[in-house]
């Protein structure tokens, strides 16, 4: 696997959980959701763009 394949397969992902998270914090202050809640669907994103590009490599 080249460097470009490396970032490709893992940077989206992890930008994905990242904005999953961040969106969710900011739900969380006006619906009441807990940051371990945000954290919950951070992960959950990033696992499936994961599973999402290694299902498309």
């Amino acid at each position: 696997m080249t460097t470009a394949g490396f970032i490709d397969l893992f940077a989206t992902p992890i930008a994905g959980g990242v904005g999953g998270f961040l969106g969710m914090l900011f739900v969380a202050k006006d619906k009441g959701f807990t940051p371990k809640m945000a954290v919950g669907v951070g992960v959950v994103i990033a696992v499936v763009l994961f599973a999402y590009k290694l299902a498309t490599r």
